[in-house]
C-alpha cells in the first residue's frame, strides 16, 4: 500500500472512532437518577432529551440479559400500554407473586400508549409461550404502533446503535452513581431527573417517587358506542394467533383511565374470553391518565383476586 493509501485508511479509522465517540456522547444518561438502583433492573426511561425511552429497544433488539429467558419462562403474560404497566407495578403484585409460586407472570406493557403492532413484533422476537394472557384493551387492538415503535421497526440498524449507546451509559451510571461517592465523573453525570427502571425478572416498572394523586376518576364513565368492537375483535383474533392460548385463558381488562370500559367488554364478548375489570370507588390519577400509587395498589389487589379462578383453570 502506498503512502497515500495508508493515509486514507488512517483517516477512515479516525473518522469511524470519532463517529462512535459522537454517538456515545449523544445518547447519554447525564442528569438521570442512577443512584443505588438494584442491578437486577435496567433503566427503561429517563426524562431527558439525550436519553428518553430505552424500553422499546431493549425488547425489540433483545439487549437486556435475562429478559428473553424471563419472558420465555412466563406462564402469564400481561400486554398493553403504560396504563396496565403502572397499574400492576405494585407491592400487591409482588405479594401475589410470592404467595403463588406456580404463577410466573411477566408484565410486557409499553409506554407511548403502545398498541398491538409493536407487541406483535416483540412476540415474534422473543417467542413467549404463556398459558394465560392478560390484555388491557384501552384500546390495544387497533393494528397500529406509536411513532417511537415505528421508528425502531423501520430503521433497526440506526436505532439499535442509538440504543446500544444508551446501554453503554447505563454501565457508566451503575459504576459512578453511588450515594456518598464524590468521584469526578459522578458529580457530572448523576442527577435526579425522573427515571424509571424495569425489572428483568417480571417486567415491573420501578418508579421511586410515589405517584401522588392530582385528580379523581369519574365515578361513572360515559357510555361508549361499541361500533368499533367488531373491527378490534378481528384484529385481536389475528394477533392471538401469535400466542396459541385458549380463549378462556385470554383475559381482557380495562384499567380505569377515564375512558369508558364498555368497548373492552364488547371485545371480550366477541372473543368469548373473560372480562375482568374491577370498578372501585375513590380511584385517582397522578397525571390525568395513570393511576396514582395508592389507587394502583387497590386496583391491582382487586384485579389479581378476580384473576385467580382463571389461573386455576388454565395453569
Amino acid at each position: 500500500m502506498n503512502s497515500h493509501g495508508a493515509y486514507t485508511v488512517k483517516l477512515l479509522i479516525v473518522a469511524a472512532i470519532a463517529a462512535v465517540a459522537g454517538k456515545l456522547a449523544l445518547f447519554n444518561t447525564v442528569g438521570c437518577d442512577a443512584f443505588d438502583h438494584d442491578p437486577a433492573n435496567y433503566m427503561a426511561y429517563c426524562n431527558t432529551s439525550s436519553h428518553g425511552h430505552y424500553d422499546h429497544a431493549a425488547f425489540l433488539y433483545d439487549l437486556e440479559p435475562g429478559v428473553r429467558d424471563a419472558v420465555a419462562a412466563a406462564n402469564v403474560l400481561v400486554l398493553g400500554s403504560s396504563h396496565i404497566e403502572v397499574a400492576l407495578s405494585t407491592d400487591e403484585f409482588v405479594k401475589f407473586e410470592r404467595s403463588h409460586p406456580d404463577v410466573r407472570a411477566y408484565l410486557m406493557g409499553f409506554g407511548y400508549f403502545e398498541q398491538n403492532k409493536f407487541s406483535a413484533a416483540v412476540i415474534r422476537k422473543l417467542h413467549p409461550t404463556p398459558k394465560v394472557v392478560v390484555i388491557n384493551a384501552d384500546p390495544f387492538f387497533v393494528d397500529s404502533a406509536s411513532a417511537e415503535a415505528e421508528r425502531l421497526m423501520t430503521s433497526p440498524g440506526l436505532e439499535r446503535a442509538n440504543a446500544l449507546s444508551k446501554r453503554f451509559w447505563h454501565s457508566i451510571s451503575r459504576a459512578e452513581c453511588v450515594e456518598g461517592e464524590h468521584a469526578f465523573l459522578a458529580r457530572r453525570i448523576c442527577g435526579s431527573t425522573g427515571t424509571w427502571y424495569r425489572t428483568r425478572a417480571d417486567g415491573r416498572w420501578v418508579i421511586r417517587a410515589p405517584r401522588l394523586r392530582i385528580d379523581s376518576m369519574p365515578g361513572t364513565a360515559a357510555i361508549q358506542r361499541d361500533s368499533a368492537a367488531d373491527v378490534y375483535a378481528s384484529h385481536a383474533i389475528a394477533f392471538l394467533k401469535l400466542l396459541p392460548v385458549e380463549r378462556r385463558c385470554v383475559v381482557i381488562t380495562h384499567v380505569p383511565d377515564g375512558i369508558a370500559r364498555s368497548q373492552a367488554a364488547a371485545i371480550a364478548k366477541r372473543l368469548g374470553s373473560p372480562f375482568i375489570s374491577p370498578q372501585l370507588d375513590g380511584l385517582g390519577t397522578s397525571d390525568g391518565s395513570h393511576l396514582d400509587s395508592e389507587s394502583a395498589e387497590r386496583w391491582s389487589m382487586a384485579f389479581l383476586a378476580a384473576l385467580e379462578p382463571v389461573l386455576k383453570g388454565c395453569l
